[in-house]
């Protein structure tokens, strides 16, 4: 389906700190054709409608409607894109909350945020970004090729590392977590638990994220 009616995707990008490139790169097209798709020039079909949504943290529907349901949402902490760190959990005094336009579907999975930190996922989220989350038990769902998720990796009874990264999954059905990086440093692929003493969960599946101005 081709949506021929005017969006707001130009108005969300904006309101995110997002230039036409950063939004291009994040959805995976060129900056020209993102500009033909923001002005109407080129048909907007669903599939770019469920592409581009989520990189704004909106519905679908919420790029062609002016009505948006807005939610307030709990950033928590901060974590490492790509990087496996400490996890960090702030206390509640230094917790804050955004109100983000989200659909009423990721209402009922009760999302949180979190800041993330260093330049291991720059391709997708800059340095101070928040990526909103759904924890896996929320959602009900099953790991998916292509999406991005915070996992975390056990270190000792009583520690753990977390971090975001895209998940990818090859033809044996290996799971791979894929930085997305402009840093020669952080473009090393790594197979979940592919080597011993490894315990790597999936905690949450990243479903839009906030770029702070």
């Amino acid at each position: 389906m081709v949506i021929s009616m005017g969006n707001r995707i130009k108005e969300l990008r904006k309101s995110r700190g997002l230039s036409q490139l950063q939004l291009a790169e994040i959805v995976g097209t060129s900056n020209q054709h993102l500009g033909m798709l923001e002005s109407g020039k080129r048909g907007l079909t669903t599939v770019w409608m469920e592409r581009i949504a989520p990189a704004l943290g909106v519905t679908p529907a919420e790029l062609i409607s002016d009505v948006a349901s807005f939610q307030g949402i709990e950033v928590i902490g901060s974590v490492e894109a790509g990087v496996l760190k400490e996890a960090i959990e702030w206390a509640d005094g230094d917790r804050y909350t955004i109100n983000v336009p989200l659909g009423d579907i990721y209402k009922l999975v009760k999302p949180f945020a979190l800041e993330v930190r260093g330049p291991s996922m720059n391709k997708v989220f800059q340095d101070g970004s928040v990526v909103i989350c759904a924890s896996m038990y929320n959602l009900g769902e099953e790991p998916i090729d292509g999406k991005r998720y915070v996992v975390q990796r056990k270190i000792d009874s009583h520690s753990y590392e977390a971090t975001v990264k895209t998940l990818r999954i090859d033809d044996d059905g290996n799971g791979w977590l894929w930085p997305e990086s402009t840093d020669p440093n952080f473009q090393t692929p790594e197979k979940i638990n592919g080597n011993e003493g490894d315990e790597i969960t999936i905690l949450a599946r990243v479903i839009g994220f906030y770029q702070q101005m």
